[in-house]
């Protein structure tokens, strides 16, 4: 939490207080529990996930936090994961001999 920020906030008729910071996430991401990992790959085997790549993907909250865990990387939109990827194209010139 920022230096000065209050520990708590009031928003219509709430009062949220803002998170411990002793209970912050592992720094080391944990493997998903072995129940969704069977759950996974039965829906892999059964034609609901495809493009499976053995990658593994972290479930963060947000672009910069650590993960709470990770889990296949072709699974995680499926399970509301927002994901992120680099897509591009290239161009290459080539030189050849004038024919």
């Amino acid at each position: 939490m920022p230096a000065g920020a209050p520990s708590s906030y009031k928003g219509r008729g709430k009062h949220i207080r803002a998170p411990d910071p002793s209970t912050r996430l592992p720094s080391t991401p944990c493997p998903p529990p072995s129940t969704l990992t069977e759950v996974l790959e039965q829906l892999r085997s059964e034609g609901f996930i495809t493009g499976w790549r053995d990658e593994l993907y972290p479930v963060v909250s947000s672009f910069y936090e650590q993960p709470a865990m990770l889990v296949e990387r072709a699974a995680a939109t499926h399970l509301g994961i927002k994901a992120y990827g680099v897509h591009g194209a290239c161009t290459a010139w080539c030189r050849t001999a004038a024919v």
